[in-house]
């Protein structure tokens, strides 16, 4: 494998996790396709996340249009993590509300952080839909 992995192989790669899923997927907006990624899957194994990962970067990083724009670009990292070193770097103020986007579970990490709001769990579909209206 290359520093920036090939398409084929990031393909052969969420194949063998079964991310990427073959057969008739109907979505909420109406559309429909005939594969799924499910990315949470993929993403689950340490060592293929940071392939995946990494490999991403070093994509973006070598486009030279958007190299220019990163010190622009919000912080692309793991939730906690990116959020500490906003905190840390005075990005953000520590008083500040802060909507932290998980594509993982959401919980994974909320021991981490105090807040005196409610967290919502993702998969409890009707609590969330109470929460937000």
């Amino acid at each position: 494998m290359h520093l920036i992995p090939t398409e084929e192989e990031v393909v052969a790669l969420v194949r063998r996790t079964g991310a990427l899923r073959n057969g008739h997927f109907a979505y909420a907006n109406g559309l429909h396709a005939n594969q799924h990624l499910e990315a949470a899957l993929a993403l689950r194994y340490h060592r293929l996340a940071k392939t995946l990962t990494v490999g991403l970067s070093r994509l973006l990083r070598a486009n030279p249009d958007i190299r220019q724009m990163i010190p622009q670009l919000s912080v692309v990292a793991a939730t906690v993590a990116g959020l500490r070193r906003l905190i840390e770097s005075g990005q953000v103020d520590r008083r500040e509300e802060i909507v932290l986007f998980s594509t993982g579970s959401g919980l994974l990490n909320a021991d981490l952080v105090t807040v005196d709001r409610p967290v919502l769990d993702p998969a409890d579909v009707e609590g969330c839909t109470k929460m937000i209206g």
